[in-house]
């Protein structure tokens, strides 16, 4: 009796975690949509950098740009602000500051960016400490990046579903690519929300040249 009380409360618990963590990719998921549409993208790829500057609040830096202007390497970047990148925000100006290494492929650079971009938008980043991403999968900000780079719903409506498809039509690395692809064969069971049909009503030009 015992032990099956012990293995009903395992059981139990192991429910609760996986009901938990659909809840807060659910929530993720909506973040990355709100993001699309407070930002106007109407069209894959997304172009973060674009993005990224056209707030008043952002301050954009890439590891190149202080390599340039000071005597330190790439490696010496890395071991302050992290492998990808990292964030910060500065309370007395109101600004966020971004780093972010550039040195690596372009479509990672971009897979990086909206990492940063996801650090602001789930409220990752404080006035106290340096976020570094990690570009992992299973972290928050990677997974804002699955929807905000490579959003299901558009991805779907437009037929693009293979890796291959995904990588070209969102420059995204072709791992990311590639996992993608495989989620999409799962996310027919995800119910559709308002949030779902104002994407599809804003990306239409985009969906349709895709489907001729």
């Amino acid at each position: 009796m015992l032990k099956y009380s012990y293995n009903f409360v395992t059981w139990s618990v192991s429910i609760v975690f996986f009901i938990d963590e659909l809840m807060a990719k659910k929530l993720i998921k909506l973040s990355a949509y709100d993001a699309l549409m407070k930002f106007n993208v109407c069209a894959l790829p997304v172009d973060p950098i674009e993005l990224l500057n056209s707030r008043d609040d952002i301050v954009l830096y890439a590891f190149s740009f202080f390599q340039n202007l000071l005597d330190y390497s790439i490696e010496d970047f890395m071991s302050a602000f992290g492998p990808y990148g990292a964030a910060t925000y500065n309370r007395r100006l109101g600004k966020y500051f971004l780093y972010y290494n550039n040195t690596n492929s372009d479509a990672f650079v971009r897979w990086t960016l909206v990492c940063l971009l996801a650090s602001i938008e789930l409220g990752s980043v404080d006035s106290i400490s340096l976020y570094m991403i990690s570009c992992k999968d299973g972290d928050d900000c990677d997974t804002f990046a699955y929807y905000f780079a490579a959003p299901d719903v558009i991805l779907k409506a437009a037929n693009i579903c293979s890796p291959e498809s995904i990588m070209k039509s969102c420059q995204i690395p072709f791992n990311k690519a590639h996992k993608k692809s495989r989620d999409l064969k799962k996310s027919w069971i995800d119910k559709k929300t308002y949030l779902d049909k104002i994407l599809k009503s804003n990306f239409y030009d985009f969906i349709h040249l895709h489907k001729e």
